[in-house]
């Protein structure tokens, strides 16, 4: 398997770093232990994910309510999918900690009534 490559700038000192997609999975899933819930601050673009950062969190979970307000639209499947990803793309290459995206359905079909 190759690892993507993912440079950015370090929040803390302001060197390029370099993480690759590997190493951002693999530290999400180190956070995964069980009996131990993490709490993972949401971030909605590329000047928050930084200040999560900075603050030390290990991780970035995105809010797609977030996301889409912070693109002047409404929650609940609004943004289509190059919208979704592009925004995703912005937080990432801000940050070298993980991110877990929430991207509702980022426009798909819908296969089941909304709940």
């Amino acid at each position: 398997m190759t690892a993507r490559t993912h440079r950015t700038t370090g929040a803390r000192d302001g060197m390029p770093h370099t993480a690759t997609l590997l190493d951002k999975a693999q530290s999400l899933r180190s956070l995964h232990i069980p009996g131990r819930p993490s709490i993972l601050p949401n971030a909605w673009d590329a000047a928050s994910a930084r200040v999560v950062a900075d603050a030390g969190a290990p991780a970035i979970a995105t809010t797609s309510a977030g996301i889409a307000w912070s693109l002047g639209q409404g929650d609940g499947d609004h943004l289509n999918r190059d919208q979704a990803l592009a925004a995703i793309a912005r937080i990432t290459a801000a940050v070298d900690i993980p991110d877990s995206a929430d991207i509702e359905r980022a426009s798909m079909p819908r296969q089941y009534p909304p709940v």
